[in-house]
């Protein structure tokens, strides 16, 4: 909805910035931002890095934060919460290792990873969309058991199911269908291999 949402014209090199005035001295322990999201197209026009300073004293590190790209629609809170440090908290920081900084390394690990796809360096993200474009024969259900992400030393990445937001949610979403328990937040219960089904997802399937 345009009307809930601020957009002005973007020039790179210049200077746009949003202050809040509080009022009176508060302390500010984070900051929450929701990015543009019109559409997904218009989710573009976003903002990629963001530098937080309160009364002039800088909150976040000086290469900035990446701020969360809107999915383009409201099935989810997409929601992103900053937690502001101290100056000297931020001389400390460190950030995640990426491709352009030492690709050599990351090609090394990616050769240790059996995968069917070969993208040419270990992606980063804050959010991980998981298309199902197709079925194993199936023409009215589709699901999963189990997901699971692994970083860049093969460590299993923690992921509540607050996190996870599947479309549809579930066959719940059937006129017929209630209390089924094979809901998304089954994909990251840490139960993978099974039959039982209070540990599955299972969705509605239909082609478009």
């Amino acid at each position: 909805d345009d009307q809930n949402m601020w957009l002005v014209p973007y020039t790179k090199g210049n200077t746009h910035k949003i202050v809040l005035a509080l009022g009176r001295p508060l302390d500010v322990v984070a900051v929450r931002m929701w990015n543009y999201n019109k559409t997904p197209d218009d989710a573009t026009r976003g903002a990629k890095t963001v530098h937080i300073k309160v009364d002039g004293v800088a909150a976040t590190p000086n290469s900035g934060v990446t701020l969360r790209k809107a999915p383009g629609q409201a099935t989810y809170d997409y929601g992103h919460s900053i937690f502001l440090r101290t100056q000297d908290s931020i001389k400390s920081w460190t950030l995640p290792t990426t491709a352009h900084e030492q690709p050599r390394v990351l090609e090394r690990l990616m050769g240790q990873c059996r995968q069917d796809s070969d993208p040419p360096a270990l992606p980063r993200g804050l959010t991980v969309c998981v298309s199902l474009t197709a079925t194993h024969g199936d023409l009215y259900y589709v699901g999963l058991n189990a997901i699971e992400l692994f970083d860049e030393a093969g460590v299993r990445i923690s992921v509540d199911a607050q996190q996870v937001v599947a479309v549809p949610e579930s066959i719940n979403e059937l006129d017929d269908v209630t209390d089924d328990c094979r809901t998304s937040d089954k994909l990251v219960d840490g139960v993978t291999d099974t039959w039982d089904a209070t540990h599955m997802w299972l969705a509605p399937y239909s082609r478009t």
